[in-house]
Order: structure tokens, then C-alpha cells, then sequence
């Protein structure tokens, strides 16, 4: 069986080791309770096998490290499919919190969700080579830091942006980089981009009329709207809209 994937991924096949339970993954988005919907639609159309265990992670870390609620469960509307007696219809959610730690939450389900054989009843933080249990479908946890996006990925960026500001988050914006851990906590991570942008470049806040960017980078960073261009300062803002222009480092950035 191949696996396709959609404009969300880098287009690749892999070719899985036969098995009874199949995991899929398509559908629409929807998140868990306390993660508000954002608008907009999930991935369609990627099937693997639930026996490839650390490939299945590996799609739920992307999917969330681009800022989805990844819903998993035996309904067709949840980001990832299993097709499992012992799966409830809407089972569990994995998603990276304000923190940028990788959450597991069980929805209410009947069998329910574990986490080195444990049951968890709340939000529960997942650390590497850690083990879930959904039904019969076994997940090992093989990391759980945020994937970078590529900075070429403007589709991808612009979902990070509306499904992070959609949960209430401020959305910290840098340059990838392995040798700074104190990084880690930035939700969007822009693999790709020159040494112009910072690793810490600034912060987008959703405001009732649009965004307000913060700018954290010890350098000046332009800006330019419908109607003017400008220039920021360390710790100066903006007020901007959909469609307006941040200049990250070398980098346009357009605001969804």
C-alpha cells in the first residue's frame, strides 16, 4: 500500500509492511474541547499501517507541529482514522500547547486512552519513547519537539498562523536553528530562513481587527499595509490586516 500525501507534506511515498488494522488520515479539522476550531480544513487523503508505529507519530507530530488539534478515532471526521472495535468515534487529541509541549487528551472514550499502560484523565504531556495506547493500536512516542516548517512553505505558514491565534495563542516567530535551545518554545519555526532573521524575530497577536506584531528582533523590521510602509524598532508593534507584509529578515511574510 502506498501512502499519499497531501499539499501539507513534501511529496514522498512510502511503502508500509502489510497489516490487519489500518490507520488513516483525512477529513476535516476539529479540535478537542478546550482547543477552539480554527478555519481551516485538514489535510485528505494519507493512509498508513497502525503496525508502522513511529510513522504514525511522525504524520500526528507534523500535523501538530503545524498547529492542528490532530483528533484521532474511529468517526471519518477526525484527523486520524482507526479503524478498531475498541476505538471510540471521537478517542483522543494530540497538540502542542502554549508551552510548546506535546499534549495527549482523552475525549471521554470507552476504552480509554494510555500512556505506558496507564489511563490518563486529563491533559497529559508526552515525553520521547513514550508509549500510546488507542483500542489495539499501539504508538510509540519517538519525539516530541516541534517540528521547523520550510520558510518556502507559505500554505503551511499561513495555517500555523490561524490555527495557533484560533486557541488563543501568541504566536512567537524565528529562524530555526539546532544550536539554540532556548528556541524551543517558539511555535513557528521557519526552517530555510537566512541568518537576517532572528531565532526569537517577534510576536503576532489576534486583535478584534486584525494582528498586532511585536517586534523582538535587535534590528529593524519592515513593514508595509494597503495603505503605508514602516519600520520596527526592538519592542515597537504594529497594528496590521489580512494581506499586509512583515519582512523577516529577507523574508516577506504575508499575513493570512
Amino acid at each position: 500500500m502506498q501512502i499519499r500525501f497531501n499539499s501539507v507534506f513534501p511529496l514522498k511515498q512510502i511503502q508500509p509492511s502489510p497489516a490487519a488494522t489500518h490507520v488513516r488520515t483525512r477529513g476535516e479539522g476539529k479540535f478537542s474541547s478546550n482547543q477552539p476550531q480554527g478555519t481551516v480544513s485538514a489535510p485528505a487523503g494519507i493512509t498508513f499501517q497502525a503496525t508502522e508505529g513511529e510513522s504514525v507519530f511522525n504524520r500526528i507530530l507534523k500535523l501538530a507541529s503545524y498547529g492542528y488539534g490532530v483528533t484521532i478515532g474511529a468517526n471519518p471526521d477526525n484527523l486520524c482514522i482507526i479503524d478498531d472495535s475498541y476505538v471510540s468515534g471521537r478517542h483522543a487529541t494530540v497538540y502542542f500547547n502554549q508551552f510548546n509541549q506535546l499534549m495527549i487528551e482523552d475525549l471521554g472514550a470507552t476504552n480509554t486512552t494510555r500512556v505506558n499502560g496507564k489511563k490518563i484523565a486529563e491533559p497529559t504531556a508526552l515525553n520521547a519513547n513514550d508509549v500510546i495506547k488507542i483500542g489495539t493500536c499501539t504508538v510509540p512516542v519517538n519525539s516530541v519537539k516541534r517540528l521547523p516548517i520550510p520558510i518556502n512553505n507559505e500554505e503551511a505558514i499561513a495555517d500555523c498562523i490561524k490555527l495557533e491565534l484560533a486557541k488563543g495563542h501568541i504566536l512567537s516567530i524565528g529562524r530555526f536553528t539546532d544550536e539554540d535551545t532556548r528556541t524551543d518554545h517558539v511555535l513557528l519555526r521557519l526552517i530555510g530562513a537566512d541568518k537576517a532573521m532572528s531565532p526569537l524575530h517577534g510576536a503576532l497577536h489576534k486583535t478584534s481587527n486584525g494582528y498586532k506584531f511585536v517586534s523582538l528582533h535587535e534590528g529593524v523590521t519592515n513593514y508595509s499595509t494597503s495603505s503605508k510602509r514602516g519600520m520596527l524598532g526592538t519592542h515597537q508593534s504594529v497594528e496590521l490586516q489580512s494581506g499586509d507584509v512583515l519582512t523577516l529578515g529577507n523574508h516577506r511574510l504575508v499575513l493570512p
